[in-house]
């Protein structure tokens, strides 16, 4: 496409996207079987489902705060200037660490 932007959200949420439908399907077929036959073990689903969503959503956004570094790196200023690679790489790694302290 012309913006790599897009791409870059798409490329980020391709792994964490098919991971996430499994976690969802072992859930949902987990439940079923819970309601068939009931254990305890099963009371377990529904907060480990829980942790699997909010660890794709820290993934993806982790994912597509990579990308976006590189696509700033890679791109001029309109005044035909380069990005400074600490500056980015430092706002870059707070916000991967925000991510993270957020999803904890």
């Amino acid at each position: 496409t012309r913006t790599p932007w897009d791409d870059a959200l798409i490329d980020a949420l391709r792994r964490p996207l098919g991971v996430l439908v499994w976690i969802v399907g072992i859930a949902l077929a987990a439940e079923t079987v819970q309601r068939a036959a009931p254990s305890a073990i099963f009371s377990a689903v529904g907060p480990l489902r829980d942790l699997g969503v909010v660890v794709m959503v820290v993934w993806f956004v982790v994912r597509f705060i990579r990308r976006g570094e590189a696509i700033v790196l890679e791109h001029e200023r309109p005044d035909g200037t380069r990005p400074d690679y600490t500056t980015v790489d430092s706002i870059a790694k707070l916000l991967r660490l925000a991510v993270f302290i957020t999803g904890a």
